[in-house]
């Protein structure tokens, strides 16, 4: 949600003093003697890619602001998507989504054959999980294009129709 790839990590505090005690560690294998200036002691990845630079360059560029109006646009987004499904027949929709992730079934029939068939076809990729030991399809909004004519694709595509994106 903080338009990076996969692989990023970072920890964000207000006060310094509160990563440095975030980061205490007795590792003699990595901190020894006195080695001046080591931003080591204060990273996640020890010895990978400052990938949290990522998340870093995304919050210089966009600002505080604009991640948040992206995070909010995704949320708003996904509450679009099961407003349109819960009034369409056969969608049946267990809860009211707080945040971009909207869990739906379809009919009564089964759910992980209609996730295979959108898989195949390719033009949305939908998860699955189980709510009180029952299949629900899972759709997560992450695309920043993705809109209602998006959405109604997908609806159209759940149902059974063709997909056009």
């Amino acid at each position: 949600m903080l338009r990076t790839s996969g692989l990023s990590a970072a920890v964000l505090v207000r006060r310094e003093a509160d990563l440095d005690a975030a980061f205490q560690q007795q590792a003699s294998y990595l901190f020894y003697g006195d080695q001046g200036f080591d931003l080591i002691s204060r990273t996640v990845e020890c010895t990978k890619a400052a990938l949290g630079l990522k998340v870093f360059l995304n919050l210089a560029w966009r600002g505080e602001r604009g991640l948040g109006d992206y995070v909010a646009r995704q949320y708003d987004t996904a509450h679009r998507f099961w407003e349109l499904a819960r009034r369409r027949p056969g969608f049946v929709l267990p809860y009211e989504p707080e945040s971009n992730i909207v869990c739906f079934r379809y009919g009564d029939g089964d759910q992980a054959a209609i996730r295979e068939r959108l898989m195949a076809d390719g033009a949305f990729h939908l998860t699955s999980t189980e709510l009180d030991g029952v299949r629900h399809l899972r759709v997560t909004v992450m695309a920043p294009a993705t809109d209602e004519q998006h959405l109604e694709a997908l609806l159209d595509a759940v149902a059974g129709g063709r997909i056009t994106t």
